[in-house]
C-alpha cells in the first residue's frame, strides 16, 4: 500500500509520527562508493548530504606530476646551492640588472620542447646600509651643520682624506654657523678654501674654512658583499643663510652594474648553468 505524502498528515498526531517512521523506513539504504585511492563516500537519497567516511590513513596520497614552486632566497650562495640541487639540462638564469634580481627558471624550455616553467628561485639583492645611506643624499645640498654632522657620523666609510683631516674640516664647519662666505678655489689643492666674515655687536670677525674637494669611499654595494671603491666630489652653493654643501658620487651606477654582473657570473659558474640578462615574464 502506498503511503500518503507527509504533507497531508499532521505531524503532531500519532498518525503523523507513524507515517514519518514508515516513510523513513521505506527510503533506500545509503550506497557506499569506494574510490581507487581508498576514499569512501556514503551516498544518501535526496535531501541529505554526501559524507566522507574514509577510515583514517586509508586514502592514498598522490604526488603531483610536476614541481610548482616559487622560492625566494637571500644570498647568492643560497641561490647557487638551490640551482645546483634541482637544475636540469635546460635550467637558465635571468638577470634583471635594473631590478637587482636574479631568477632561476629550473624547468625552462628546451630547444625542441615546451615546459611549464613553474619551478623558480629568485634572489632579490638588497643594497647595503652604507650604500643606501650615501645614495640617499647623493646630489643633494644640505646646510653646513647637517653636512658636517653627516660626515662625522660616517667618516669610517671615507678612505681619503684620512680621518684626522676630515674631522678637522668637520670641526671648522661646525664652528661657523652663519657667515658671509667667499670661495678661493685652487686647482692644485685637494681642498676648497673659503674666507668668511661674521658681524656681531662686538664687531666683525674674519676667518678661513677649508673643505676637501673630493672623498674616496669604500663601501659594499649589496648586503653582505665586498667593499668597492667610489669617488665623490664636493658640491656647494652660497645662500643668504651661509653655505649649503653636498657631494656627487662619480660613476655610481656603473659600479653597481659591474658588481651585479660579477654576482651573476659567480652564481652561473658555481651552479654550472647559463645566464641571460633580462626579465622572465
Amino acid at each position: 500500500m502506498a503511503l500518503p505524502p507527509l504533507d497531508d498528515i499532521a505531524p503532531n498526531t500519532e498518525a503523523g509520527q507513524i507515517a514519518a517512521l514508515a516513510v523513513a523506513a521505506a527510503a533506500p539504504a545509503p550506497h557506499i562508493i569506494t574510490e581507487k585511492d581508498g576514499r569512501q563516500f556514503s551516498v544518501i537519497p535526496a535531501g541529505y548530504t554526501l559524507n566522507e567516511i574514509t577510515p583514517p590513513g586509508a586514502a592514498k596520497s598522490f604526488k603531483p606530476d610536476h614541481i610548482a614552486q616559487a622560492v625566494s632566497l637571500q644570498t647568492a650562495a643560497s641561490l647557487s646551492d638551490y640551482v645546483d640541487r634541482f637544475k636540469t639540462d635546460q635550467t637558465t638564469l635571468f638577470a634583471n640588472i635594473d631590478a637587482n634580481s636574479i631568477v632561476a627558471a629550473i624547468d625552462y624550455h628546451g630547444p625542441a620542447s615546451a615546459e611549464l616553467v613553474k619551478h623558480r628561485a629568485t634572489l632579490k639583492l638588497p643594497f647595503s646600509s652604507q650604500w643606501a645611506l650615501w645614495d640617499a643624499l647623493d646630489g643633494k645640498l644640505q646646510g653646513q651643520l647637517d653636512f658636517a654632522r653627516f660626515l662625522e657620523e660616517n667618516c669610517r666609510d671615507v678612505t681619503e682624506p684620512d680621518t684626522a683631516d676630515l674631522l678637522e674640516a668637520v670641526s671648522g664647519m661646525q664652528a661657523v654657523e652663519k657667515a658671509d662666505f667667499r670661495a678661493k678655489i685652487r686647482t692644485n689643492s685637494d681642498n676648497v678654501d673659503f674666507t668668511y666674515s661674521t658681524t656681531t655687536d662686538a664687531g666683525t670677525t674674519n676667518g678661513d674654512l677649508s673643505i676637501p674637494k673630493r672623498f674616496s669611499l669604500s663601501i659594499p654595494v649589496y648586503f653582505g658583499g665586498q667593499n668597492v671603491a667610489l669617488e665623490a666630489r664636493l658640491r656647494w652653493r652660497k645662500t643668504q643663510d651661509g653655505l649649503t654643501l653636498g657631494y656627487q658620487i662619480l660613476r655610481k651606477d656603473q659600479v653597481r652594474q659591474e658588481e651585479f654582473m660579477g654576482i651573476v657570473s659567480a652564481v652561473a659558474a658555481s651552479a654550472d648553468v647559463p645566464a641571460l640578462y633580462g626579465a622572465l615574464a
